[in-house]
């Protein structure tokens, strides 16, 4: 997912739920002593709600849904998105 794709879910979910929603995303990874996963290093942590074959979406090995809160994912693509502008 690009990061404009992502930004767009994020400000819809909080279009539709308000400051409070939660984004669900797919990503590489598995569910160990951890239960919670970074966007990005420095960035928003997710809760891990549930590990699967990864190769579904296209990863090697294992893949994870993690919710992450809408308002601090859509801080995080802005910043991204800043910084590749300048």
């Amino acid at each position: 997912m690009q990061i404009q794709q992502l930004l767009d879910k994020c400000n819809a979910q909080i279009k539709m739920l308000g400051e409070n929603a939660q984004v669900g995303l797919v990503m590489p990874g598995k569910w160990g002593k951890k239960d919670t996963k970074r966007l990005i290093p420095g960035g928003p942590i997710g809760r891990i709600t549930a590990e699967f074959d990864g190769e579904i979406y296209g990863y090697k090995g294992s893949a994870v849904h993690v919710f992450f809160s809408a308002g601090e994912v859509k801080k995080a693509c802005e910043k991204v998105l800043g910084e590749e502008q300048q």
